[in-house]
């Protein structure tokens, strides 16, 4: 964890493009959110899944997500990240159904990324 988040330089934040800041998109195969340092990604998971049969594979503007030998995501990120500053765990579901794979990836810079992960 980094220290406490300042605001750059005093300027009033505006929301802009199909995901603004703090507002969860759902694309189908996974929620995603961003602020100005971070992307937030959440999958989805069958129960039985284990921390091992999860794979991520974090580039400066690559991602690879792969669950149990399935990938479910492989493509360009919207935005260039800090692979040391990203992370992911796998959690129980809070709805019951199921786990949530969360991927949380340390942004570059503050610049809002209009999408998480482009998709061939």
């Amino acid at each position: 964890g980094g220290g406490a988040a300042a605001a750059v330089g005093g300027m009033p934040l505006l929301q802009q493009g199909a995901a603004g800041a703090g507002g969860e998109t759902d694309n189908g195969t996974y929620k995603w959110s961003q602020t100005e340092e971070e992307v937030e990604l959440k999958f989805a998971v069958a129960k039985g899944t284990k921390s091992k049969y999860a794979k991520v594979n974090f580039s400066r503007q690559k991602i690879k997500v792969t669950v149990a030998g399935t990938t479910l995501v492989n493509g360009k990120t919207g935005g260039d990240y800090v692979v040391d500053e990203s992370t992911y765990t796998l959690q129980d579901d809070p709805g019951g159904n199921g786990r949530e794979l969360c991927i949380t990836l340390g942004k570059a810079d503050a610049s809002n990324w209009p999408y998480p992960i482009e998709v061939e």
